[in-house]
């Protein structure tokens, strides 16, 4: 949230933690408006070789002291996803594609780091597209992708069929070992005859 000079940084429970990222706080000072509040995602990165550590090390900049020493230790990145108000306007209700487009233009004239940056997006027609993307995301250390409609409208909390989040275990491959019981099977029909499920 921006307000005149003034920048504050929110969790998703609205708690403040803004004394927690004062490096990404500079960041906001050349947004010339007099409001603008944006949704992203605080990400602690590997500072050499900039991928996404994982949430746990973003918990290790949650200190009340010694805050200089930890923002060096822990550096991170802020990745902006939506614009939903500026410049005294209600962004929510106009089509994902135009915020957007507003929200490149806003921080693409003003963005001189790597600390604040506008999240990639890819428009899609096929499946494998998407899997490939995906892909992608995953080897960056990302959890998962979002997928959205691009005439949708801003609403906070709901996910609907507008917006879907396409995480790693959705994938139908089991990636970490299980210890199991069977306590019953049927025989299998069709493709999965000779197999029990």
């Amino acid at each position: 949230h921006k307000k005149g000079k003034k920048t504050e940084l929110f969790t998703r429970s609205l708690e403040n933690v803004t004394s927690n990222f004062p490096d990404l706080l500079k960041e906001f000072d050349n947004i010339e408006t007099k409001d603008l509040i944006v949704e992203g995602e605080v990400v602690a990165i590997n500072p050499e070789n900039k991928k996404y550590l994982p949430f746990q090390s973003l918990m290790r900049r949650r200190r009340k002291y010694n805050i200089e020493e930890i923002t060096a230790a822990y550096p991170v990145i802020l990745n902006l996803f939506d614009l939903l108000y500026y410049d005294g306007s209600d962004m929510t209700h106009i089509p994902l594609l135009e915020r957007r487009k507003l929200l490149a233009n806003i921080f693409g004239r003003h963005q001189r780091s790597d600390k604040v940056k506008l999240i990639d997006q890819i428009k899609v027609s096929r499946i494998e597209e998407m899997e490939n993307y995906t892909e992608r995301a995953l080897k960056n250390g990302c959890e998962g992708i979002m997928i959205k409609n691009p005439s949708s409208q801003y609403r906070a909390g709901a996910r609907e069929w507008a917006w879907m989040k396409l995480k790693k275990e959705y994938s139908g491959e089991v990636t970490d070992s299980v210890d199991l019981v069977v306590v019953g099977a049927l025989h299998g029909k069709g493709r999965r005859v000779g197999k029990y499920g």
